[in-house]
């Protein structure tokens, strides 16, 4: 039997041939690809051509987010109208929505344009703070700008700079720079403190604020517990319960002191129960009648137990 061996001519003409039928039917398949790309749906983000995961995880995040943006509101006539800006009042996915965004417009942003300048961001409630009037009206110029790319702007009337030290109450450089500001319901102001020694001493400390104070007494004004007289004053005390422990477990947090009033207003609504489920005839005989329950039953409501008694 005789083999037949390729001269080195031969293989050269034989590779030479394969290369050009490749470089061919490559460019002919990179001509058909670039047809086939025009042809995706520009939702569709697989295997193509300078798009990835991530790519497809940010358009679905803006169509999420648009979504709920432009979600109609339902007027007081009952009509669907069209909104162009801001999120839904009221929407659950209205605070994710602007910690998401704040995360990228303000809290980076600041960190990397002022990393030396300390703030507190809750949602869209921010407390910024500064070492001069100069600074923060440097620093509220440049947020405002800095917001404005995004299509945000700060609350006209809620921004404000404010003077924030223990001496701020012997402050005299007129009333269009304020000595307390609030921040999720507790008011920052001077106010006299004790050390542990029981010295005093004046300090920047937050507390209740007026706003939230009013808050909680306009639900015990709604809940009219003195018109509770087909309950016994143990199933009153379960029903408001949940209520009173959540207000001293949050705002009871710093001087909780400050509660009093508000409890000072349950618990005449609790006298003014007990004089009409008992045909009492003055306001003094019902309370009177609470000292008593007070007395005797000291654990029957939640801030009773917190010496709230008054």
């Amino acid at each position: 039997m005789e083999l037949w061996k390729p001269t080195d001519d031969e293989n050269r003409k034989d590779t030479s041939e394969h290369t050009v039928r490749t470089k061919v039917e490559r460019h002919r398949l990179v001509a058909d690809k670039a047809v086939v790309v025009r042809k995706f749906h520009p939702g569709s983000f697989g295997y193509r051509p300078g798009r990835s995961a991530h790519d497809a995880v940010d358009q679905c995040a803006k169509s999420c987010r648009e979504r709920w943006l432009k979600a109609p509101v339902c007027n007081q006539a009952g009509e669907l109208v069209t909104r162009s800006k801001g999120t839904p009042q009221g929407g659950v996915i209205s605070p994710l929505l602007a910690n998401l965004y704040l995360h990228e417009a303000f809290d980076w942003w600041m960190a990397e344009t002022q990393p030396r300048i300390a703030f507190e961001r809750y949602a869209d409630d921010i407390v910024i703070h500064t070492r001069s009037r100069e600074q923060s009206d440097f620093i509220l110029d440049k947020i405002k700008v800095r917001l404005a790319e995004y299509s945000l702007e700060v609350h006209p009337e809620k921004t404000k700079t404010v003077y924030c030290y223990r001496t701020a109450r012997f402050y005299k450089g007129g009333k269009d720079m304020p000595v307390s500001f609030d921040f999720l319901g507790f008011t920052f102001k001077p106010r006299l403190c004790a050390k542990p020694n029981g010295e005093k001493f004046w300090g920047f400390r937050p507390a209740i604020s007026s706003k939230s104070r009013k808050k909680i007494i306009g639900k015990l004004r709604e809940l009219a517990i003195q018109n509770w007289v087909f309950w016994d004053i143990q199933k009153i005390a379960a029903a408001l319960a949940p209520m009173i422990r959540g207000w001293i477990h949050y705002y009871g947090r710093y001087r909780i002191s400050e509660l009093q009033w508000v409890f000072r207003s349950l618990n005449s609504r609790l006298a003014k129960w007990a004089r009409k489920l008992y045909k009492l005839r003055t306001y003094a005989k019902s309370y009177g009648w609470l000292k008593r329950m007070i007395k005797w039953y000291p654990n029957t409501f939640v801030h009773w137990t917190y010496g709230f008694t008054g």
